[in-house]
């Protein structure tokens, strides 16, 4: 899904909301983002599924926590911007 549900975010939206992520879809349908600064990457089934994701991801950055399937962040790498 790309934000045809009410209340779903497209794409472009949770761009918006993670400056510091680049978000692109994929061609198997899933959609991806990567954080700039540390090049932790995480996946979703849709947009929406995937700013759940880069909440998680910069939650654990922001903590100094490793994101699973990752290495763990250097010290203050920070992974917010999302609001």
């Amino acid at each position: 899904m790309t934000g045809d549900q009410a209340g779903e975010p497209t794409l472009a939206e949770v761009q918006e909301q993670f400056p510091g992520w680049r978000c692109t879809e994929g061609p198997n349908r899933l959609f991806y983002a990567r954080h700039e600064a540390t090049g932790t990457r995480v996946a979703g089934e849709d947009p929406l599924d995937l700013r759940d994701q880069i909440r998680g991801a910069a939650a654990r950055l922001d903590w100094g926590m490793p994101v699973p399937g990752q290495a763990a962040p250097p010290p203050g790498a920070g992974g917010g911007g999302g609001r």
